[in-house]
């Protein structure tokens, strides 16, 4: 519902008031809307062509050729009860008076997979369901079992996709089918954010197993031994500027070649390098080849934080995570961010504020090429520091805004106006607190760098704080509230940053009385108007106990 959350936060900006400036609609925006409808009717995805067209009738509500459409199509769905979700990809329905199986279209679950069933639960129990089949797939005959797109009914999420995107499902591979690239392009991001099936298997150090996602270990591992102090600061990947000789086809000295059962991967010693010589190359085709730089024992008292260089050709993409281990079980991970093709060498860096997940022995630097291509990776380093003093747990995972790639921080979106282009990039003259913070300028209508969203409950209270300096212009940070479909409910701003060039601290506690079907909410800095000059730093989103 990315789509949708974009265009609440126009809406919100503005777009549909400004009546002294002009008219109250942007037709452009109504255009896109209702030619990205026709062009997902025609390719077969009937129900995000819904979405576009009343999003566009949304913004223009007296047009009259898209409010017929959106009849034509609504009458032409017929809502059905969902009597039982047998599997991650196969329901049951109430259909034409009988009960009919309806598998997923053009999604395939990993047999048996007692997570993907129940994400589909979650998703569709006690529901009402549209079916609406493809036209490359032939129905089967009567009293089979049905091939379907389904849609949550009245306003729900498109359910095969969304199984996708979170990883729960795979895109069928095999078949032709209408929306076939958008389902594999899910599959991409997924895979991209290790996401469900797509989480990489703990990678076993010698004598050890790997633990099947979802899956606990038979017994508690045993009591870990007194690990060794790592001294604070010390690089702990071995060989890290790979300059070392190595023995033909050979790993540098404590590095482990992991890929994806399925895949056709090669590793290498590769020229040239970041800043020097030589380089580690990933090249092949598959889910993933992966590369544990370093797994080392997690310390108490103690963070740890990655960096290093990546570049990529062809179109797959490079990740680099931390990966946080209980025993051989992956328990959990932290991203930089992703590195596509087309750049030059882009500078990664994951800086977690708090300490590895409760329950962690070991903390692993992953280095990962998804998909089809070559990733190199340089220079790469994962180093132990001490904790800061105990502070309350924000909820944001980058909150402080030091992890992420090039110009790129992690888990933060940028949106603006249509055909303006702000400038943004990490804070020139220095951070509010570690290295980096965001600087937005430019003369632009409104800007916005909203944090991925956090699920909330609304009898807890939760407040916002914030860095801001602003050197011109009417800058804040502000709420914006979501529904469980993520459609957008409302927002609640800040005061105004002085614009003094000095660094101040914003709070705002959340109302939820005006905004009750919350279920999540996001973060953002938000430039307000044309010729703000502002940067941002340590975000944060903490629990305040119950209302």
């Amino acid at each position: 519902m990315r789509s949708l959350h974009a265009l609440a936060i126009l809406l919100a900006a503005g777009l549909a008031t400004a009546q002294a400036d002009g008219p109250a609609v942007d037709k452009d925006v109504v255009r896109t809307f209702w030619t990205d409808g026709a062009a997902k009717f025609q390719a077969g995805d009937v129900f995000g062509a819904l979405t576009a067209w009343e999003a566009a009738l949304r913004l223009d509500p007296d047009n009259e050729p898209i409010r017929e459409k959106v009849k034509m199509v609504r009458a032409d769905l017929t809502p059905m009860p969902v009597l039982d979700v047998v599997s991650g990809d196969t329901l049951r329905v109430r259909l034409a008076g009988r009960d009919a199986t309806v598998h997923l279209l053009g999604a395939l679950a990993k047999e048996p997979d007692a997570l993907a069933t129940s994400a589909l639960r979650t998703l569709l129990r006690d529901q009402s369901v549209y079916l609406k089949s493809d036209p490359k797939i032939a129905e089967p005959p009567a009293g089979e079992t049905v091939e379907a797109y389904v849609y949550r009914a009245p306003n729900g999420p498109f359910a095969n996709l969304e199984m996708i995107r979170q990883g729960r499902l795979r895109a069928d591979r095999e078949r032709d089918y209408a929306l076939k690239e958008s389902f594999l392009k899910a599959e991409q991001v997924a895979r991209g954010t290790g996401r469900g099936v797509w989480a990489p298997r703990a990678t076993a150090m010698p004598g050890e197993a790997p633990a099947e996602e979802g899956v606990a270990a038979d017994a508690p591992p045993p009591a870990p031994t007194p690990p060794e102090p790592q001294p604070l600061g010390r690089n702990l990947v071995l060989n890290a500027g790979l300059e070392e000789p190595l023995p033909e086809d050979a790993l540098p000295r404590g590095w482990v070649f992991a890929p994806s059962p399925d895949g056709k991967y090669v590793t290498r010693s590769d020229t040239p390098g970041h800043q020097s010589n030589t380089c580690w190359t990933v090249e092949g085709r598959g889910e993933y080849g992966a590369v544990l730089a370093a797994r080392v024992k997690a310390e108490a008292g103690r963070r740890y934080v990655g960096g290093g260089w990546a570049k990529t050709v062809g179109p797959g993409h490079a990740v680099i995570k931390l990966d946080y281990y209980q025993g051989t079980n992956l328990i959990g991970s932290q991203l930089a961010g992703v590195v596509r093709a087309g750049t030059d060498w882009q500078e990664f860096r994951i800086q977690p504020r708090t300490a590895p997940p409760e329950g962690a022995t070991r903390v692993g630097l992953v280095l990962v090429l998804v998909g089809d291509g070559a990733a190199s990776f340089d220079d790469v380093t994962l180093q132990a520091e001490t904790l800061e003093d105990a502070a309350p747990r924000n909820l944001l995972a980058n909150g402080t805004l030091e992890s992420g790639v090039g110009s790129r921080p992690w888990a933060v979106t940028l949106y603006k106006y249509p055909n303006e282009q702000p400038w943004w990039r990490w804070s020139k003259d220095g951070a509010h607190t570690g290295e980096r913070g965001l600087q937005i300028k430019g003369d632009t209508t409104y800007v916005i760098l909203a944090h991925d969203a956090v699920a909330v409950d609304t009898a807890q209270g939760y407040e916002l704080r914030g860095w801001v300096r602003s050197r011109s212009g009417e800058a804040v940070l502000k709420f914006d509230f979501l529904d469980g479909d993520f459609e957008w409910l409302g927002q609640e701003t800040t005061r105004t940053a002085a614009p003094d060039g000095q660094w101040h601290e914003l709070t705002l506690k959340a109302d939820f009385k005006a905004y009750g079907k919350a279920k999540h909410v996001t973060v953002a800095a938000f430039a307000m108007e044309p010729g703000t000059d502002a940067d941002f730093d340590d975000l944060g989103l903490y629990a305040t106990g119950p209302r």
